[in-house]
């Protein structure tokens, strides 16, 4: 295995110049508002396959597809915001918070979505609210149970156990 076949793979770590080198190629390239230059550059120099990985480690639970998307859309956010004429000082670290902010956008989605249970979905809005009142008297009823431990004391708990 190679130097580069080591650092692909997450073995070695970049050395700062390599990272300078990268990090002033991409901004040359958006300079010249050549969007296929940003991404050879970002590609050759390893630099989306470390994001992936690193994505991909954070929030497990996201498909490939989901990770390749959230850096798509990071670059072509950063792609814009240099056709506009704003500079970004980094553009590595840019396009990794937004990156990863896009990667997190999608899994908070994915968590706040809950599938159906089957015996749930025919509930009408009379069993959701005797289901609510259950579980509040539930509640209650240990609330008062919790407070007569103390003055029934734990001998006499167990033996109504």
């Amino acid at each position: 295995m190679d130097e580069l076949d080591a650092f692909r793979r997450g073995i070695v770590a970049p050395d700062a110049k390599r990272i300078d080198n990268l990090r002033a190629l991409v901004q040359a390239r958006a300079l010249e508002k050549d969007p296929r230059g940003v991404i050879e550059a970002l590609y050759h120099g390893y630099f989306l396959d470390g994001l992936y990985r690193r994505i991909l480690s954070k929030w497990g639970a996201l498909s490939k597809d989901e990770v390749y998307d959230a850096i798509a859309n990071a670059i072509t956010v950063f792609f814009e915001k240099t056709s506009r004429g704003e500079q970004v000082r980094d553009p590595l670290a840019y396009i990794h918070k937004v990156a990863t902010g896009y990667a997190y956008d999608k899994y908070k989605e994915n968590a706040l979505q809950v599938e159906l249970d089957p015996e749930m979905a025919d509930f009408n809005d009379a069993n959701i609210v005797s289901h609510i009142d259950r579980d509040a008297a539930i509640r209650e009823a240990l609330k008062i149970a919790r407070s007569l431990i103390k003055d029934l004391g734990q001998e006499n708990v167990r033996l109504v156990m």
